[in-house]
């Protein structure tokens, strides 16, 4: 059995609602353009009181928590997320709350989801890079490989919680805005950043400060995307 969902939270907690005697053997996959006719292939349309309902169960059969990991997994880019989350969601009920913490290979594939995620969400707290930009806001792209922008926005709404500030998830078209306290998500396909006069010079005089200090002797690129994958260079000043 093979269940198309929207690709939304709610629309997959639908899936989990409307196919849960079947999540042990099939396939979840978001719904696409291109027409496939196969009698084995459901579509399930998100339904709003079913997916509460999903949510609910889950909070009260075991804690609010494990509900969170679930939402967290579910921000993972890797390909079968949804089959991984949706066994053990199955076997949770079927085996008790310590299943999470067995050798069995769906457990350890969850956790692995999770600890993913949050691991790309730290290491964006400290390599994400502002502009200031017009209109007096502090404007950061990154084009993380998980959906992770409103985990790391809070991060930020505590670092800086007196200025105007955009992060913009330039893959999947999706930007967070905050100022005076309030913050917002948008989807969106095209922005006119204009940087500053003043951030110019800052970026001008960041590369000039790093080209001085580099040792041309020492300089291995190799070692450098161990330590940073070269697709996490994209929108770093020193690296242009």
């Amino acid at each position: 059995m093979i269940y198309e969902y929207d690709g939304s939270f709610m629309g997959f907690l639908t899936v989990i609602f409307q196919g849960y005697k079947h999540l042990l053997d099939c396939k979840i996959e978001p719904e696409t353009d291109q027409m496939v006719m196969d009698f084995d292939r459901v579509r399930i349309s998100t339904n709003m009181e079913e997916a509460k309902r999903v949510e609910k169960g889950i909070k009260e059969r075991f804690s609010p928590s494990f509900f969170h990991s679930i939402s967290v997994a579910f921000r993972s880019h890797e390909e079968e997320k949804e089959e991984t989350i949706a066994r053990t969601i199955r076997k949770m009920y079927a085996y008790g709350e310590n299943f999470l913490y067995s050798s069995d290979g769906d457990a350890a594939k969850f956790l692995g989801l999770e600890k993913s995620v949050y691991r790309e969400v730290h290491t964006y707290m400290g390599l994400l890079r502002f502009q200031e930009i017009q209109e007096g806001y502090f404007y950061a792209p990154f084009r993380p490989k998980n959906q992770i922008l409103d985990l790391l926005f809070p991060h930020f709404v505590h670092r800086l919680p007196k200025e105007k500030f955009m992060i913009h998830d330039v893959g999947r078209e999706i930007c967070g805005i905050y100022e005076d306290g309030q913050k917002d998500f948008f989807l969106v396909e095209d922005l006119h950043i204009q940087g500053t006069e003043e951030e110019e010079f800052y970026q001008k005089a960041w590369q000039t400060f790093y080209d001085h200090i580099a040792i041309e002797a020492r300089k291995n690129p190799k070692r450098m995307m161990g330590h940073m994958p070269k697709f996490r260079w994209e929108f770093l000043p020193e690296r242009k």
